[in-house]
């Protein structure tokens, strides 16, 4: 069975997304579908970018 992901409303946010991408990785999901509102309020964007962008890359 194929396990996949959906993640939204990241809102840059990186420490959240990386904890959440931990755990998905953790139970073997196999893709992920991300559904936007990466950015918004928090500090930082670039790492939340920098995030997705290995997501991208592995």
């Amino acid at each position: 069975m194929l396990k996949i992901a959906v993640l939204s409303d990241i809102h840059g946010n990186y420490v959240a997304l990386q904890k959440c991408l931990d755990y998905a990785i953790n139970i073997g999901v196999d893709a992920f579908v991300f559904l936007g509102d990466y950015l918004g309020e928090l500090a930082y964007p670039q790492k939340t970018m920098d995030i997705l962008y290995s997501i991208k890359e592995n």
